[in-house]
């Protein structure tokens, strides 16, 4: 479920499917629209231009090994037998194992979206990252990311700090800062900001100091106070 996700935070990603019987498109597309409640996206379905194109085994198209097709999208297969490698979605159809489809193959499409395009300035030496929650296993598979996320999930630090103290160099750090920070699991403390984009405000205690204050006044009452 996306129960950490809030709704601007969800991507909006298409897909398209090829080659399947009507029955099994029609399956799917309701499913997708069931399930968007729980997934990680907002799936819309295009026949064209998609970002996901879910491709039956009698499909004519060009796949490599990583589920990306020649076009650059991704590929994700579907049928009674696998016949190729890379994802694939057994039929018929079972929800859980769709929605787990759905969420690995829409973290892949964001972080290959966002991997060159940073929405902030993550340069600026006075801008400061720290992780919200701990990132799925599909977003730690490369070299370094497991040291970055490690070093940036207690506290807030620059790229350029961030990068030194993981061990990578500052453009790999930029990069994944990038993707967590499209997928919902960063902070960014901008410069000049007291507060990280996407934490919650501490509000300050005012429980404790109405006890506190009240706690006083009957020590004072009861000539306890120095």
């Amino acid at each position: 479920m996306h129960d950490t996700f809030t709704e601007t935070q969800r991507t909006r990603l298409l897909f398209s499917i090829h080659g399947l019987s009507l029955r099994d498109e029609l399956v799917i597309k309701s499913l997708v629209r069931l399930l968007d409640h729980r997934t990680h996206h907002h799936w819309t379905y295009s026949p064209e231009n998609a970002d996901l194109n879910i491709f039956g085994n009698a499909a004519e198209d060009v796949v490599s090994d990583s589920g990306s097709v020649a076009t650059g999208k991704y590929v994700l297969r579907a049928g009674r037998i696998r016949q190729y490698p890379g994802p694939f979605l057994s039929l018929p159809v079972n929800s859980n194992q769709l929605e787990l489809m759905l969420n690995d193959s829409g973290m892949r499409i964001a972080e290959s979206k966002n991997s060159t395009q940073v929405s902030f300035d993550a340069a600026e030496s006075t801008s400061e990252f720290r992780l919200l929650r701990w990132p799925p296993a599909v977003l730690l598979a490369e070299p370094g990311r497991m040291k970055i996320a490690t070093v940036i999930m207690g506290r807030a630090l620059s790229a350029d700090a961030l990068a030194q103290k993981a061990g990578v160099s500052v453009q790999d750090c930029i990069s994944y800062l990038g993707v967590l920070q499209a997928t919902g699991y960063l902070a960014v403390n901008a410069a000049g900001s007291g507060n990280a984009q996407g934490e919650l405000v501490t509000q300050p205690p005012v429980k404790e100091k109405v006890a506190a204050g009240l706690l006083s006044r009957i020590r004072s009452r009861l000539g306890l106070t120095r």
